[in-house]
């Protein structure tokens, strides 16, 4: 039997980092603390080593989920899906600079991101165990 998919939070809204962590739990994910500021995303990232990461673009902290993502993939190949309310122009285009899997429009819907991270996780060559 494979591990567990391990997935990292990243949302600056603890409402909405509650209910994707319970969300998420309830499907099988096994799903780290949720963290909110982006130098302690990336810190977290080294230490847990996360199979999936899903970011919100705003952040709380120095740096946003987009600068998170560049510092992240210098030293990881992590998939990473931004979910975010701040659909504008301008973040798209930032974000088209780095390598993501998927941006998810808040309101979020759990099956669109669970589908997401099975989708990810398999391009990425791991197997998706729940």
């Amino acid at each position: 039997m494979d591990k567990k998919v391990n997935v990292l939070i990243a949302e600056d809204d603890r409402i909405i980092s509650m209910d994707l962590t319970k969300s998420l739990s309830h499907l099988g994910y096994n799903v780290f603390e949720p963290v909110s500021d982006g130098m302690e995303i990336i810190n977290m990232t080294l230490t847990l080593k996360p199979d999936i990461i899903l970011m919100d673009i705003k952040l709380m902290g120095k740096i946003d989920g987009i600068d998170v993502a560049k510092t992240i993939h210098l030293n990881k190949n992590i998939p990473i899906i931004f979910i975010t309310a701040y659909g504008t122009e301008k973040a798209f285009k930032k974000v088209k600079q780095i390598n993501f899997y998927k941006i998810i429009q808040k309101p979020y819907n759990i099956k669109e991101v669970d589908k997401a991270i099975r989708e990810a996780l398999n391009l990425n060559g791991k197997v998706v165990s729940l």
